[in-house]
């Protein structure tokens, strides 16, 4: 991305001051491309699988999921009829596969929850073998405030120093409220992870998100790494006008808003259901999800929805980033940021423990939402800012 960050800025400065204001956007954008890569999409530095030196054995949920993820699947019933929350799987009819979570069937995981789980249980794996990325989290650090001043230190999401509001993306809220199946149950019980990391981390500083900023990322119409003046054409518009980052006209803003809210009415609810609870080597805390809405399209064939909905939108926005969230579908509950220096063995395995532990109380809890939100985003991952919701079409 930074490579054609530089290839996109091919404008005619009109002063020294644009010189400047360019050369202070593209080192903070360098700055936060690694974070990206370790963090906000954790799937690129996924190989294949699980660390070959990793001993770690997942918990017993985990290992139905992966087992049945690449098995191949048998054929589908097109008579069987789907259910809303609890979801009941379509299945053939002499193949049942059983895990320790109830029901899971090998052919209600899709190619792309079977992509999801292997790269979720290289993420942990990775972590166990090699330890925190110390480049990573101190590349993190650019991102927030750390106030020394206080007795204790205050950290908080920096504002993005781009011009309002250049960070624009669609997301599913995880607060308790915003959800209308399951919600209070799943934002008490990360709460409460959060929490139980904090304390098993020691001696670090840490950033723990706001009930309010739980979310999973669905799309980016414009990136903070990747920022897209305009939405509506190729390449996303100009990055640099008038001396400085190219702000979105109006009607380009309202367009998208159009958009995402024509996308949703033609959406069916979406159902989410935790994998698992993963620490990661950029030094964040993870929920992971599959998607359990699955519901038949008229000729029986599955369909995965937010999946499906994410290529629409990349299909609706061709100026949108590059830079998605794509395949993982996470909510980020805290960031570990200071010292940057490497785990104590025996912390980092009271830590795997908590992840499993939680992982093992939650994998296979279903959540649904009646809406998604585009936000206009003022700070790092954090979702302050604008917020409108689009209700889903099952759910108006």
């Amino acid at each position: 991305m930074y490579n054609m960050a530089l290839t996109r800025i091919n404008v005619h400065y009109p002063s020294m001051l644009a010189v400047a204001a360019g050369a202070s956007f593209l080192l903070w954008t360098a700055r936060r491309y690694h974070v990206y890569q370790q963090d906000l999409a954790p799937e690129l530095s996924v190989q294949n699988g699980p660390h070959p030196g990793s001993k770690r054995k997942a918990p017993p949920s985990v290992q139905a999921r992966l087992a049945a993820a690449t098995a191949t699947p048998p054929p589908l019933d097109k008579t069987c009829q789907k259910g809303s929350p609890p979801r009941q799987h379509c299945q053939n009819k002499n193949q049942q596969a059983e895990s320790p979570v109830g029901p899971r069937p090998a052919d209600s995981i899709t190619v792309g929850n079977a992509a999801r789980l292997v790269q979720y249980e290289a993420l942990m794996n990775d972590f166990v073998t090699e330890g925190l990325d110390l480049v990573a989290v101190k590349s993190a650090q650019g991102s927030f405030a750390l106030d020394e001043l206080m007795d204790w230190p205050g950290i908080w999401p920096k504002l993005y120093p781009v011009p309002f509001p250049s960070v624009r993306l669609a997301v599913i809220p995880l607060d308790g409220g915003q959800l209308n199946y399951g919600g209070p149950k799943l934002a008490l019980s990360l709460s409460a992870i959060a929490r139980e990391i904090t304390a098993a981390l020691t001696g670090y500083n840490v950033y723990v998100n706001p009930r309010s900023g739980y979310h999973t990322s669905l799309f980016y119409m414009s990136h903070p790494n990747d920022i897209r003046p305009d939405t509506t054409i190729e390449g996303g518009g100009d990055l640099f006008q008038n001396g400085g980052v190219t702000v979105p006209s109006a009607d380009n803003l309202a367009w998208e808003h159009l958009q995402v809210s024509k996308l949703a009415e033609t959406t069916s609810q979406i159902t989410l259901e935790v994998e698992r609870i993963t620490f990661t080597r950029a030094g964040a805390l993870l929920v992971l999800f599959i998607d359990a809405s699955n519901p038949s399209e008229p000729q029986g064939k599955p369909s995965i929805v937010v999946d499906t909905l994410r290529e629409r939108m990349r299909n609706t926005f061709p100026g949108a980033s590059i830079k998605q969230p794509q395949p993982i579908i996470h909510g980020t509950l805290l960031r570990l940021l200071a010292p940057c220096t490497p785990l104590p063995t025996t912390m980092k395995a009271k830590i795997v423990g908590i992840c499993d532990k939680w992982t093992s109380k939650l994998s296979g809890d279903q959540y649904s939402t009646d809406r998604v939100w585009l936000v206009h985003e003022t700070r790092f991952s954090s979702l302050e800012g604008e917020k409108q919701a689009h209700l889903l079409r099952a759910n108006k």
